[in-house]
């Protein structure tokens, strides 16, 4: 068999370029981004006017009230930008956590604060994973529908929360069964304010000063909760309604900045 000359490469380039030439894709430019934009900019102009519309037409008019869009039906359609391998290795951190603490024995001193340990450092890495899977030329397509942005990224955090509460609550139960006399409302209560108050406080902070403070508010909370503990372990026995208290107090507090950074998200177009 010869081997191909120069001649031949040469006059197969020629034969196949034609051919091949329907097949090369252009790469996708950020000129290219923004004409899209400005072409389907009207199309979505219309859309949320008629939905400004739609409450005086059935009567509220005066009222001003703004339509709401439906948070669990944003949740679910955003489900679908987590992999796999995400739910695999949120679920196996949990799993692997409920196995370690099912081997202490009673009385189970620090058990609950080696479980508030851990869970916020999985729940941050969550909410640090929505953010950076959700790129910058996708926030500014995104900036042209008519749900902001911000929306969309607080209804992912939502998501990574709800997922470590239900992991959380499925290791507490677990434990709760495999282990004798075991502490199970104080040890939930614990655990479960920290991650509402730690998720909340980084969720409100974000849309008011930017993600770098949402995590760094966060991190200072979970400190701030971890050293109080530690103060509280060394000194006097401390009763145990006015704990309970504190920790409903904390969780109350969750719940609350939550809300608030569901109603900024509602008014942020684009989150930088």
């Amino acid at each position: 068999m010869n081997m191909p000359t120069d001649d031949d490469r040469k006059r197969l380039e020629d034969e196949l370029r034609e051919p091949l030439s329907g097949w090369l894709v252009k790469p996708v430019a950020s000129a290219d981004t923004a004409a899209l934009i400005r072409k389907l900019q009207p199309a979505f102009d219309e859309l949320r006017a008629r939905g400004d519309e739609a409450p005086e037409q059935a009567g509220d008019v005066g009222s001003g009230l703004q339509h709401r869009p439906s948070l669990p039906r944003m949740m679910l359609a955003q489900l679908a930008s987590y992999p796999k391998g995400y739910w695999v290795a949120s679920a196996a951190v949990f799993v692997m956590l409920a196995l370690i603490l099912s081997s202490y024995s009673p009385p189970y001193d620090g058990l609950a604060d080696l479980f508030t340990l851990f869970t916020p450092a999985v729940l941050l890495a969550g909410l640090l994973y929505s953010f950076r899977a959700w790129n910058k030329g996708m926030r500014t397509i995104e900036s042209v529908t008519p749900y902001p942005p911000a929306l969309l990224l607080l209804c992912r955090f939502l998501i990574v929360i709800g997922l470590n509460v239900l992991l959380g609550v499925s290791a507490t139960v677990y434990l709760s069964v495999s282990m004798e006399s075991f502490p199970f409302l104080p040890f939930l209560i614990r655990w479960f304010s920290l991650m509402l108050l730690t998720g909340g406080m980084m969720a409100f902070v974000m849309l008011h000063k930017g993600i770098k403070a949402g995590m760094t508010a966060a991190l200072l909370v979970w400190l701030v909760w971890q050293g109080s503990g530690m103060a509280l372990a060394d000194g006097p026995p401390t009763d145990e309604r006015l704990t309970i208290a504190g920790h409903t107090a904390a969780l109350a507090l969750g719940i609350a900045l939550l809300t608030l950074a569901y109603r900024r998200s509602l008014g942020i177009r684009l989150l930088k």
